[in-house]
Formats: structure tokens, C-alpha cells, sequence
């Protein structure tokens, strides 16, 4: 059953005059340290003012968006301009309309409501989020835009199909995991469905993919390596952001890649953009 929150339509929690006000000065502040400093102390009164979402334009579609819990939520809110700059500028440098996108840990949405952006809907976009809250979020900010190429995918990518108990982090969506830790502090868990990748591209009839962002928390290597041996390489993604840390399977997996021919093009804060040139 649909929330309070997804049942009014996209209007009915536009911010009052006071949040207009500081969210418009939050968007203006410009990206660096200081200024990240500085959108803390304006956006204070908005984010903790309320419990209730917020209706916003972000990078000219509607969204409703959660003020806290979420930091991506809250990035787009107060300030769209700093979110992951690097990865969506290389996505509207490389994308072009007919473009397909994936979008594997979706949270929010926000590279797909980018790209979407960017293209002007036209093109084909999944977003794959396992969070069941995050999804109907999805898919409430789908039906407000023209997005009609934009699709939503409510299960968890792992390396065989099934089911799993994903851990919800309530205070930080994107440490959402299926590696948590059942029962911890400020957290709930929920079963959800798992598919392979190589599962997705095949029901959806994929024959190839301009890009695609996988961010599950410490899944891409169980997710990514049995999706490399099973699926042709013209239906490989050219374009690659994957969530990166210094780990032994986060290193093995990028010499796997390297291996496949993707060359590197950027480390971005915990980003590595990799590009394929068949």
C-alpha cells in the first residue's frame, strides 16, 4: 500500500518560504571545502525542520525527496551541482539519445534521473534497487517526468538468483547491504529477491549497454564476474562506474577489467570510471 508520501501528488510538500530561501542559497554556494562547510550550517533548519519530503526541481525534473537518511536524498536537495560531479559530467560527455543506461544499486535514482536528464528521456534507463522504500521512491519520481524510458527493478544483484536478507542502514540508505549485520544498531532487514546480472541483460533483451554505475556495497565482485563469463562482450558496457575501495577484491576486480580491455579513466573520490574501446 502506497505511503502518504507517494499517494498525494508531486506538489503537495513544496517547500515553505524559509526552505526555498536556504535551499536556493545551498545551490548557489560553490563546491570546495568552505563552501561544503558553509551548506551544512544553511541547510540545518530545512533538513531537521521536518519529517515530511520535499518536492523539489532538480536539474529540471520534479522529484520528491527525503530531507535526512539519506545522503543522496539530501545531496540532490541542497546541492545537485556537487553530487558525484566527475561521474555524470563523463556520462553526458560519452551518452548520446538511444543511449542504455544501468543504473545497479540505483538508491535514489539520482544518475538515472541525470541521465534522463541529460537526454531529454530518450533513452533506456533500469534503475536496480533492492531497498523497497528506495524503489517506490523511484518510481513515484519516474511517473512525474518524462522519463518514459526509465524503469525501476525491485531486487538485490548477486552472483546466483534467489533470495537474500538485505540489511537497511535507516540513517545511511547507501550502506544498505546484503553483507550486514541482522540486528545492529539502527538497522532493520528485509528479504529480497536476487538475480545475476547476466539475468537482467537477457529478460530485458539488452543487446548492448553505453554504460552502466554498479554500487552495492561490496558486492561488484561476486555480482560482476560471473557476468563477464556469461554474457558476449558486444553486450559489455562500454562505460563503467564502479563504487572502489583499497580492498583485495576491489584491486582484483579492477585487474580482471583491465584484463577484459577496460582502461581506467578517473578515480573520483570512491569511483573508478573505466572505459572499454572494443
Amino acid at each position: 500500500m502506497a505511503t502518504r508520501s507517494q499517494a498525494d501528488p508531486w506538489g503537495s510538500f513544496r517547500p515553505n518560504v524559509l526552505e526555498r530561501a536556504l535551499i536556493g542559497a545551498c545551490r548557489r554556494v560553490p563546491s570546495g571545502w568552505w563552501g561544503r562547510r558553509l551548506t551544512i550550517v544553511l541547510r540545518r533548519p530545512v533538513k531537521y525542520g521536518g519529517e515530511t519530503p520535499l518536492d523539489v526541481e532538480v536539474w529540471g525534473l520534479r522529484l520528491r525527496l527525503h530531507r535526512r537518511g539519506n545522503f543522496s536524498e539530501t545531496e540532490m536537495i541542497f546541492s545537485p551541482h556537487c553530487f558525484d560531479p566527475v561521474e555524470l559530467e563523463i556520462l553526458r560527455d560519452r551518452l548520446r539519445p538511444g543511449a542504455v543506461f544501468l543504473d545497479i544499486g540505483a538508491n535514489a535514482g539520482a544518475y538515472s534521473f541525470w541521465v534522463c536528464s541529460v537526454l531529454s528521456g530518450a533513452c533506456t534507463i533500469l534503475a536496480v534497487e533492492p531497498d523497497p522504500d528506495l524503489y517506490d521512491r523511484v518510481r513515484f519520481n519516474i511517473g512525474q517526468n518524462r522519463c518514459t524510458g526509465m524503469t525501476a527493478l525491485n531486487v538485490a544483484v548477486g552472483g546466483e538468483p534467489g533470495r537474500a536478507t538485505l540489511t537497511i542502514n535507516l540513517a545511511v540508505r547507501g550502506q544498505n547491504s546484503l553483507l550486514g549485520t541482522p540486528g545492529a544498531a539502527g538497522t532493520r532487514t528485509v528479504e529480497v529477491d536476487v538475480r545475476t546480472l547476466a539475468q537482467i541483460v537477457d529478460e530485458r533483451g539488452y543487446d548492448r549497454i553505453d554504460a552502466m554505475k554498479v554500487d552495492i556495497e561490496g558486492m561488484e565482485e561476486v555480482a560482476l564476474v560471473p557476468f563477464f563469463k556469461a554474457v558476449d562482450p558486444t553486450r559489455w558496457p562500454r562505460l563503467l562506474i564502479l563504487e572502489f575501495k583499497d580492498t583485495e577484491e576491489h584491486r582484483r576486480l579492477r585487474a580482471l577489467l583491465e584484463g577484459l580491455g577496460y582502461t581506467a579513466l578517473r578515480q573520483a573520490g570512491l569511483n573508478l570510471i573505466l572505459e572499454r574501446h572494443p
